[in-house]
């Protein structure tokens, strides 16, 4: 009897304790959803500060541009790019066109260029002239760059003083750069010093984080080497964001060398000895995390008591992209109970990755989607049960989560036969160019 009794008291603490639980998942819902809102208008308004900012340092360099016009030096291009969900009428009179030039304008661009597609994408130089006798300002050359500025749009006066339009391809002239760097702050931070743009680090990093775990692999006083191609035009002083033809980080391990190659599989980067430096899965599926909570046994932040952690967490900034980890479909999409708002890829018939916490969803994400290695598939957020910004990531091998820290990844490609010995001599051509670079800097 007095057994029955404790049977029916812990069954009555059982039942209490899950709805406690229920109770305080509804609850952590709502907070969330008030969370995500505050979120979203918050990210709303810095958006339309960032775009008021952009828009008054156009409006600088428009009066800047118009003083130099004004001088009686000769007339250099002036560019400008078209402002978030601006025609390009309203582009063309922000540039001082009147309704006229305006009409002309527009009838030759379309004829090569469906205007309605115009955006921030499009570079516009605007070359103009003052007239002596009248003191007028008269545009004498137009050009647009587009396609990913591979092609230009030439808009030049006719016998009428019309423009007509001549779509021709951009030929850019190249030029090959090396920088090197001492590591005291952080990679990004030191190449930034060097003279490396955002976007070439970012590259740089991107191609880096399959090999190494840059929290931990990487140390003060080490250092690192980078040659890139920069692309130019003469005519307007358009300069492309460059392309990295060489890297090396000069750590602990060993000297990591990485060389761009045009394999079979595409272009793409590899190791000194042939290896594709791109892997199965991307180590860290995060930008600018770190690991916060590794796999195994822990005291759970929210529950109070040690289970087993069947992931690895990356803490990051509310908001952070997360990418998808490798090629994939995405099997499960949604809501998750303590996982919050969850993403499931398959990646082939073994292996899957889980993404959870997150804030939002990225555009077009849905169920049965397919999506590239790098692709962002949403935002670091800390919906279900998290205590703060987080991806809360896992890697399944059969439907079992596995440490994602300990799994072995095998390169994208490996080279060989013809293929390997093509490489190499590309691979000591770009090594012969690096140490030319490296003597004329010192």
């Amino acid at each position: 009897m007095r057994f029955r009794t404790l049977e029916i008291t812990l069954g009555l603490l059982c039942f209490t304790l899950g709805l406690f639980l229920i109770g305080y998942d509804i609850y952590e819902e709502n907070i969330q959803e008030h969370e995500n809102e505050r979120i979203e208008a918050s990210i709303e308004q810095e958006e339309e500060a960032a775009l008021e900012e952009a828009e008054a340092m156009s409006e600088v360099a428009s009066k800047e541009s118009a003083i130099h016009i004004a001088s009686d030096e000769p007339a250099a291009f002036k560019h400008d790019n078209p402002r978030y969900k601006e025609s390009l009428q309203t582009f063309l009179r922000r540039n001082k066109y009147d309704k006229k030039e305006i009409s002309f304008i527009t009838k030759a661009i379309s004829q090569y260029y469906d205007i309605k597609k115009i955006d921030r994408k499009n570079r516009f130089y605007f070359k103009r002239i003052r007239d002596k006798e009248s003191g007028m300002l008269s545009t004498v050359k137009i050009i647009m760059m587009f396609d990913g500025a591979k092609r230009k749009l030439n808009l030049v006066r006719d016998e009428n003083n019309n423009f007509v339009a001549e779509g021709v391809p951009l030929k850019l002239k190249k030029k090959s750069i090396y920088v090197q760097g001492t590591i005291k702050d952080s990679l990004y931070r030191d190449a930034l010093k060097v003279g490396l743009s955002k976007y070439l680090i970012n590259k740089i990093i991107q191609i880096y984080s399959f090999s190494i775990d840059f929290q931990r692999g990487v140390k003060p006083g080490e250092t690192f080497e980078v040659m890139y191609d920069k692309t130019y035009d003469e005519e307007t002083g358009y300069v492309d964001d460059g392309v990295v033809i060489y890297a090396a980080l000069y750590i602990a391990g060993g000297p990591a060398k990485i060389y761009l190659y045009d394999a079979p599989k595409g272009q793409d980067y590899f190791n000194e000895k042939g290896e594709g430096v791109r892997k199965a899965l991307l180590r860290t599926p995060v930008k600018g995390a770190r690991i916060s909570s590794g796999y195994g046994r822990r005291r759970h932040p929210i529950l109070g008591y040690t289970k087993m952690h069947r992931g690895v967490d990356f803490a990051a900034r509310r908001g952070s992209p997360i990418l998808a980890a490798g090629d994939g479909v995405i099997k499960k999409y949604g809501r998750l109970g303590g996982y919050g708002n969850y993403i499931l890829v398959q990646h082939n018939s073994e292996y899957s990755t889980a993404y959870a916490h997150m804030h939002k969803y990225a555009k077009g994400i849905s169920r049965g989607k397919r999506v590239k290695q790098g692709e962002v598939i949403g935002y670091v957020g800390a919906t279900g049960r998290a205590t703060a910004a987080h991806l809360h990531y896992e890697v399944h091998y059969k439907g079992k989560q596995i440490n994602p820290q300990k799994l072995k990844m095998v390169p994208h490609q490996v080279l060989k036969g013809k293929q390997l010995e093509d490489y190499v001599t590309v691979r000591d051509i770009i090594d012969d160019v690096v140490l030319s670079l490296k003597k004329r800097k010192r």
